[in-house]
């Protein structure tokens, strides 16, 4: 999909926020909202999946709070939709969805409701249980991607805090230059961009979605394959929010080696279902290579070394296979 650059926007962003059972954390998330500080109108957009930890309740306070008397209000037998802008921020506005119920316990897709996108330019991200710090986050970013027209997608460093929440880590990577450009080449070793600091060009974002159908359990490592594919990235050498561990979430409740073999499906099922694509490829086998070397990992090794050389293409691998079962045997003697 071409983006039509004559096209006029309502929101020159919209950022999306889907939660469920935050009703301690939301109120970060949406303050992180309101707070930007830009030139341009924004769109944020909330979906509750019928939370049952009382935050719509949350939520309906802190826009009484703070927003004005809804300029838009719409209710159906699926969900109730209030759209309000902010009581003194001029470019804030918000779009709350409350489902009347839980979409995700029987699959049912909650792209409908994000009807707005097509009024805006680019898209932001933010979980219901993480947040924004930097009240100029979209407004650099914006500035950035608009001075650099082949970039297609903009991340930010980020902090991490754990459930008292205190700063674990601050996973924010420096550069003289203060940003670092990279591209779908750059991907096999380019750390993964959260959800919190991602924004992307919105036609590059409806052409990910063309795309997604074809996977059993899209995750974030198919959004950033499909954006990079379509153009080159930015990263902002600033910490610009705070990604909150989770007790009882379902990626934090696996062991290092569930993990493993949860990220070598999905760059299995990105490798075949993309004609072996190179940049594919390159994450894929070290996953393999990863998996062989640990005991713990409860797997066929004979099916894990047949794979293994199905991917080989070059000397270095073939390195890498010796090295990755010197590793396994060495673990398993000591």
């Amino acid at each position: 999909m071409k983006e039509n650059t004559t096209e006029k926007y309502q929101y020159m962003v919209a950022a999306i926020c889907a939660t469920f059972n935050q009703s301690s954390k939301i109120k970060n998330t949406l303050n992180g909202f309101c707070i930007q500080e830009t030139d341009f109108p924004v769109l944020s957009m909330v979906i509750d999946d019928a939370s049952t930890d009382g935050e719509p309740e949350v939520i309906r306070s802190f826009l009484n709070e703070n927003f004005r008397t809804p300029f838009k209000e719409e209710e159906t037998e699926d969900y109730q939709l209030i759209c309000a802008y902010h009581k003194t921020n001029p470019n804030c506005f918000l779009e709350v969805v409350f489902l009347k119920y839980n979409h995700y316990n029987i699959k049912k897709s909650k792209v409908p409701y994000w009807s707005r996108l097509a009024n805006a330019k680019y898209v932001a991200f933010c979980e219901g249980d993480d947040y924004w710090t930097d009240p100029h986050k979209l407004q650099k970013q914006t500035d950035y991607m608009e001075k650099n027209p082949d970039c297609v997608v903009c991340s930010t460093g980020y902090e991490v805090h754990d459930l008292s929440n205190s700063t674990v880590e601050d996973k924010t990577i420096k550069n003289d230059n203060g940003v670092i450009r990279f591209s779908i080449a750059d991907w096999a070793k380019w750390p993964n961009m959260k959800t919190l600091t991602v924004m992307t060009k919105k036609s590059a974002y409806m052409n990910y979605f063309a795309e997604i159908g074809k996977y059993k359990n899209p995750k974030d490592i198919y959004f950033q394959y499909h954006i990079l594919m379509q153009g080159n990235g930015i990263y902002i050498c600033e910490n610009m929010g705070v990604y909150n561990l989770n007790e009882g979430g379902v990626w934090s409740g696996l062991t290092d080696e569930e993990k493993l073999l949860w990220d070598y499906n999905s760059y299995k099922e990105l490798y075949y279902k993309n004609d072996r694509d190179e940049n594919v490829r390159r994450r894929y086998i070290s996953y393999i290579g990863a998996i062989i070397s640990r005991p713990q990992c409860e797997v066929n090794r004979g099916e894990m070394l047949v794979e293994f050389i199905k991917v080989i293409r070059r000397g270095e691998d073939i390195l890498r296979l010796v090295r990755d079962i010197s590793c396994f045997l060495l673990r398993k003697l000591f």
